[in-house]
C-alpha cells in the first residue's frame, strides 16, 4: 500500500467496488487518477502534487504577459550589467545575480529527484519547492495549455516548448542586436555581445531544460507491477507512445541542450583562453 502524496487529495480507505486506478480521491478539490496525483479540468498541479483552481482565461493571459515582461526586464538588467562590468575585476554584481538565480533552479531540480536526502536537505528543499509551487501557480501554464483542448499530454507539450526554447532565445537575441546595429551603427563588438547574450540567458534556462528532459525518464512503480511517469501518473512508462517521445524528443533535448550548452561554452573558453579579457575575442 502506498501513501498519498498529498493528504488533502485522498479521502481515506479505498472502498469495495472503487476503481483501483482512481481510488477514493477528493474530486471536489480537483484530485483524480492514480494515487490521486492528477488534477481534473480547470485545475493545475504543482511539484508538490497540489491541485489548484485555474484562474479565468483572460486573467491568466494577463498574468502570464506581466510575468513574461518582468522576466525580460530581469534578463535585460543581467545582460547589461554583465557588459558594463565585463572588464572590471572589482565588480561582481552580475556574477552574484547569476549565481543566485542558478542556485534556486538547481535546488528545485535536486529536490525533484526521488533520493534519500538527509533531513536537513529535505527540509530546505521543501521550503524552496513550496516557493516553486507558488510560482508555478502564478504562471498557471498548465491551465494555459489545457485551453487548446489538445489530446497530447501537457508533459509532452512542455517538452516540445523546452526543446524549442534555446532556438527562440538565439533567434530573439539575434534580432535584438541586429536592431541595435541598425539604430546605432557605431555600436562595437556586436558579435561578441550577441554570443554573450545567448550564453547568459541559456545558462539561466538550462536547469529548467534539464529538469523537464529528465522528467520524461523519471518513473515509479505504484504497486501494480507497472511504471508510471512521476510528472503525470496517467502516463504509463515505456509503452510505445511514451518510448517514442522519450527517445525521439526527450533524449535529444537532454543531449543537445542539457549537455551541449555547458560543453559548448567550455570549448569556447578553452579556445579563447588567451583572450578572455579582450572584448573583441
Amino acid at each position: 500500500m502506498l501513501a498519498c502524496f498529498n493528504d488533502e487529495a485522498c479521502l481515506g480507505v479505498v472502498p469495495r467496488g472503487t476503481s483501483k486506478e482512481t481510488g477514493e480521491c477528493n474530486s471536489g478539490k480537483g484530485y483524480n487518477g492514480r494515487l490521486c496525483a492528477s488534477c481534473g479540468d480547470n485545475y493545475s498541479r504543482t511539484d508538490g502534487y497540489v491541485c489548484s483552481p485555474c484562474p479565468h482565461p483572460v486573467a491568466n493571459v494577463v498574468r502570464l504577459s506581466v510575468i513574461f515582461l518582468l522576466a525580460l526586464l530581469f534578463m535585460a538588467v543581467l545582460v547589461l550589467s554583465a557588459f558594463r562590468n565585463a572588464l572590471k575585476q572589482t565588480s561582481r554584481l552580475s556574477v552574484y545575480l547569476r549565481i543566485l538565480a542558478n542556485y534556486f533552479q538547481i535546488a528545485i531540480l535536486a529536490a525533484s529527484f526521488d533520493l534519500n536526502w538527509p533531513e536537513e536537505f529535505t527540509r530546505l528543499f521543501n521550503i524552496q519547492r513550496q516557493t516553486g509551487a507558488v510560482s508555478q501557480q502564478l504562471f498557471s501554464f498548465d491551465c494555459f495549455m489545457k485551453e487548446d483542448n489538445s489530446s497530447r499530454p501537457i508533459v509532452y507539450q512542455k517538452l516540445i516548448l523546452v526543446g524549442c526554447l534555446p532556438l527562440m532565445i538565439i533567434a530573439a537575441s539575434g534580432v535584438i542586436w541586429i536592431i541595435v546595429r541598425i539604430v546605432k551603427p557605431r555600436t562595437e563588438y556586436i558579435l561578441s555581445k550577441f554570443m554573450a547574450t545567448c550564453f547568459i540567458i541559456l545558462f539561466l534556462v538550462h536547469p529548467n531544460i534539464v529538469k523537464t528532459s529528465f522528467s520524461l525518464f523519471s518513473c515509479r512503480d505504484i504497486g501494480d507491477g507497472k511504471l508510471y511517469l512521476n510528472s503525470d501518473y496517467s502516463i504509463e512508462c515505456w509503452t510505445d507512445d511514451h518510448s517514442s517521445w522519450a527517445y525521439s524528443l526527450g533524449l535529444p533535448v537532454l543531449l543537445i541542450w542539457g549537455l551541449g550548452i555547458p560543453t559548448g561554452v567550455f570549448a569556447l573558453l578553452v579556445l579563447n583562453r588567451r583572450n578572455l579579457h579582450d572584448p573583441q575575442a
